[in-house]
């Protein structure tokens, strides 16, 4: 059983294509960040200051999610941030350049699930740009 219909595949140019104009849409609007420093609202707090970041343990995993701060439980964010720091260290440049890529990849499956919604290429890149 195919859930895709043949029709509503994108070919691999189209899909590459669109994904390229995503990607230069995120350098055009983002780039500038990828030059920016650890931000003092919450970076300073969550990453640079965050002892429970700084090590790859279980015991540090173990605690990201069981510190319990009702305003922010984001225990899935904190490994990944101990992920980060284990292979970076504390360099923005690399925390900003994974989250453009991330949003690349949030914005490829927009236009991935709103093809699957409307069986309409150009509505799924467009919802994908306005999303990026």
């Amino acid at each position: 059983m195919q859930l895709v219909p043949k029709a509503f595949i994108p070919s691999q140019k189209q899909a590459l294509t669109t994904l390229g104009l995503l990607g230069i849409l995120l350098l055009l609007v983002y780039g500038r960040s990828l030059g920016f420093g650890f931000v003092d609202w919450d970076d300073k707090l969550l990453i640079v200051e965050n002892p429970i970041v700084h090590s790859f343990t279980p015991a540090t995993i173990k605690e990201a999610f069981t510190s319990y701060d009702p305003e922010l439980y984001i225990p899935l964010t904190l490994v990944g941030y101990q992920l980060d720091h284990l292979f970076v260290g504390l360099h923005p440049f690399l925390y900003h350049l994974e989250n453009l890529a991330f949003h690349l990849l949030n914005s490829a499956l927009v236009a991935w699930f709103v093809l699957l919604l409307t069986g309409r290429r150009w509505v799924a890149a467009v919802t994908a740009l306005l999303f990026a």
